[in-house]
């Protein structure tokens, strides 16, 4: 597979934990792939173990205890603290 630069976008994942997990490997896979593609990989997490590798490798991490929460409501202030 090719990492050709795409350009300007930006990527933003949403994740519960960083910590060991199916979902959590896919995303560090992915962010670390993308990093050399797009302009801009974040991840907003509540933390965990693969945090400080990918933030070795360019991509921004935001850790906030909000994303490791259920419901609509927490949907609607991540947007406020992603803002």
């Amino acid at each position: 597979m090719s990492s050709e630069y795409l350009g300007e976008k930006k990527i933003l994942y949403l994740v519960k934990t960083l910590n060991v997990g199916g979902a959590e490997r896919f995303t560090f896979n992915l962010c670390t792939y993308f990093v050399n593609v797009f302009s801009d990989v974040t991840v907003f997490s509540s933390g965990g173990i693969f945090a400080e590798e990918l933030t070795q490798s360019g991509v921004k991490i935001y850790n906030s205890p909000l994303a490791a929460k259920k419901g609509i409501r927490n949907f609607f202030l991540l947007k406020r603290e992603l803002s």
